[in-house]
């Protein structure tokens, strides 16, 4: 999924993220979001994990798991605001798990789950198509 920004001419990408099934874990997918410096903070890594997440819920992922650098304070503070919890810690990076919902009221009552649940409420229903 990428995030552009149309008031730029031309309109530049501001926001990427990604999602590769673990192969070992075929209900677990890892997860990576960038988020250009001048559009961080602004919930844009929020909606891109939301669209993930509601495309990685309609192929069967049941949960996300991330490498976050120990300094990254928002993206730790991001996914533990979707019920995230550390796994592990690997020389400077924590390993995150978080489960998807294909009921999007089943995410936390936090702002990140708020935006996530809005994802979910304007995806296109034939995106959510079989899951609902």
């Amino acid at each position: 999924m990428g995030a552009l920004d149309i008031d730029i001419e031309p309109s530049q990408p501001v926001g990427i993220a990604r999602y590769v099934r673990l192969p070992d874990q075929q209900h677990a997918a890892e997860i990576a979001v960038t988020v250009v410096d001048s559009h961080q903070g602004l919930g844009l890594g929020s909606v891109l994990i939301g669209a993930l997440a509601c495309q990685a819920v309609a192929h069967g992922v049941t949960h996300f798991v991330a490498l976050i650098h120990e300094d990254n304070r928002n993206m730790l503070h991001l996914f533990d605001e979707l019920g995230a919890r550390a796994e592990a810690e690997l020389g400077g990076e924590v390993e995150m798990r978080f489960p998807l919902h294909c009921d999007p009221a089943a995410y936390p009552d936090t702002k990140t789950g708020d935006a996530v649940r809005e994802v979910y409420r304007l995806a296109a229903p034939g995106f959510r198509k079989g899951f609902e």
